[in-house]
């Protein structure tokens, strides 16, 4: 006999109404690390939008002083990080307690994952040497990173990767298979700091890591943002127009069917551009420019599920999470958070690709008319209707975690996992997914263009006639963050 256990919320509206046990225990961990005085997140707020946007909450976490948590982690020993002092994660959702525990997880990806991975030790050593030693070590000609022309080019940070590069290895797992493969750590752990003497031969995103209810969940939003952003990165470097999608009938998910409503009413113009590649995963990106901005006109979101309406939805709430952020360092120029937007993402409008270090500049890059202007093409593709996408409805609390495996063991892969949960997690999980073989996240002023399937997905797909070359892919910035 199995007991079903609902919590039911009537005290607090951070809160969802109804969780399963599970849920809540997880929810209740997150909480756990925000405490204003002493907690790893010090800071929770959000702000009603501005009329003639979307009614979709904003939030923004804040975490504690770095140097602070180095310094505990450090028996106290005074410490002086290069890190800005105070540093902000963001969340979005369509209630407010979506929006707070977003906000909120998103934070303990970024800083709880940072020191966690912070307490693994790498083990250094070559992969000729470690390989000699018995450690089962990824190949270098299985982690495509740069282009040969990239090497080549002046003030490149990067070596090529080499069965002799020194490096710093850590053990993940294989999802399907259960093998240890040690993989470097610059490539995985974000905010690895390497060693002096480390031969650098990339980076490490966020890109892959999730913090959800439980371990089937965390795998299964990190492994849909990496099928995501490579989908994205294929159809911007390679200069393929995503398909713009049509909405002419009434959603089935009741809460898209309520923001189409609502946006039919409003003067936005959105563009919905669905990015297909070889998996049968709906990739969707949403996009706005407004002309009567000379900056800050620019506002996109994208997103990732097992049915077309689900990726749509995500999109919105992304696209809501940009457009909020800009529009209140607009309104609310004074607001501390507003000052750290003007501080972290300001650019000129003369920018180039080197000065985007980050993914959010994207946005204020493209905010320019200017600038806007090498979108044009991007969103001139074929049409397809919501009616005429073979998409099946399905329900959205429904468990498709079974759909995303068979999909990976379909293409033959087989990702890369490692567990950052927190030690005082007992319910939730914090999990980086690695899939080398697909394109990689990268930041505009650091692109990583050596991945194969820049080059011979287009002809396979039917994009081109034959292989693209090294010249032909689009150098722009990419417009998402």
């Amino acid at each position: 006999m199995h007991l079903h256990t609902l919590h039911i919320n009537h005290h607090s509206l951070l809160f969802p109404y109804l969780t399963e046990r599970q849920e809540s225990q997880s929810i209740e961990e997150i909480f756990s690390l925000y405490q204003p005085y002493a907690g790893v997140i010090t800071k929770q707020i959000t702000y009603f939008p501005p009329g003639g946007t979307l009614p979709a909450y904003v939030g923004h976490a804040e975490y504690a002083d770095i140097d602070v948590l180095v310094s505990a982690m450090n028996d106290g020993a005074i410490v002086q990080t290069p890190f800005q002092k105070n540093m902000f994660a963001g969340g979005k959702g369509l209630t407010l307690s979506d929006m707070t525990i977003s906000s909120l997880a998103e934070g303990v990806e970024r800083i709880a994952g940072a020191l966690n991975a912070c307490a693994w030790q790498p083990m250094r050593g070559s992969y000729e040497q470690l390989t000699n030693e018995g450690y089962p070590c990824l190949s270098p000609d299985k982690i495509p990173l740069l282009a040969t022309e990239q090497y080549a080019t002046e003030n490149q940070p990067y070596l090529p990767f080499t069965k002799q590069s020194s490096l710093g290895w850590v053990k993940g797992i294989r999802l399907f298979s259960g093998q240890e493969i040690w993989v470097p750590a610059q490539l995985v752990l974000p905010f690895y700091l390497p060693d002096e003497d480390e031969d650098r031969i990339g980076y490490a995103t966020t890109g892959g890591l999730a913090c959800h209810i439980n371990k089937e969940q965390a795998l299964r939003h990190g492994i849909l943002e990496l099928i995501e952003r490579d989908a994205v990165n294929l159809h911007w470097v390679c200069r393929k127009a995503p398909r713009r999608i049509l909405i002419d009938r009434i959603p089935r998910h009741p809460r898209l069917a309520r923001m189409i409503e609502i946006i039919k009413k409003l003067p936005l113009e959105l563009h919905f551009l669905l990015h297909e590649t070889k998996f049968n995963v709906p990739v969707v990106t949403v996009i706005h420019l407004n002309p009567a901005f000379r900056k800050n006109g620019y506002a996109p979101g994208g997103g990732v599920g097992e049915t077309l309406e689900e990726a749509i939805l995500y999109a919105l709430g992304e696209y809501a999470q940009a457009e909020g952020t800009m529009r209140l360092a607009q309104l609310a120029p004074e607001w501390q958070l507003s000052k750290a937007t003007h501080r972290l993402f300001e650019l000129p409008e003369d920018a180039k690709p080197k000065d985007i270090t980050t993914f959010f500049k994207a946005i204020p890059y493209y905010g320019y008319p200017s600038n806007a202007r090498k979108l044009e093409w991007y969103l001139q593709g074929e049409e397809i209707s919501l009616s005429d996408y073979e998409d099946h409805f399905q329900a959205p609390e429904s468990n498709s975690f079974a759909q995303v495996l068979e999909t990976l063991k379909a293409h033959d892969l087989d990702p890369i996992t490692f567990d950052l949960t927190p030690p005082q997690f007992k319910q939730g999980r914090l999990i980086k997914s690695w899939i080398p073989e697909l394109t990689s996240p990268y930041v505009a002023a650091r692109p990583l263009w050596g991945n194969p399937r820049y080059y011979e997905t287009p002809s396979q797909l039917g994009w081109t006639e034959q292989k693209l070359s090294f010249a032909e892919l689009n150098k722009d910035p990419q417009p998402y963050p």
